[in-house]
């Protein structure tokens, strides 16, 4: 009976070991499996960042150039502008003179009459 239970503790035993080395080769074979599942994940994920950045310097260049356009459009405009505003201003004081110095020849000639 010792000897039988010895067999069985011993046969037990082989295998609990053998069940526990699979389990261990099973775990370092899952663990492996899930580095490289992480390590596909960092590249994709890598490329994305990479992609993005170069989607936001585009958007950024082209926003640079359209406010770059703007800024032009604007300053042509301001200069119209002021060009506009000259002539109406050189306009009125040319009228303003007229009428300046029609008052004073209608005011004179009363006078030296």
């Amino acid at each position: 009976l010792s000897q039988e239970t010895k067999a069985d503790i011993e046969k037990l035993s082989q295998e609990t070991k053998a069940d526990i080395e699979k389990l261990s080769q099973e775990t370092k074979a899952a663990i492996a499996a899930t580095r490289a599942d992480i390590e596909k994940m960092r590249l994709v994920t890598e490329a994305a960042i990479a992609e993005t950045k170069a989607d936001i310097e585009k958007m950024s260049q082209g926003t640079k150039a359209d406010i770059e356009k703007m800024r032009l459009a604007t300053e042509a405009a301001i200069a119209q502008t002021k060009v506009e505003l000259l002539k109406w201003i050189i306009g009125a004081l040319i009228a303003q003179g007229g009428l300046v110095v029609g008052l004073l020849k209608l005011l004179q000639s009363p006078v030296a009459g």
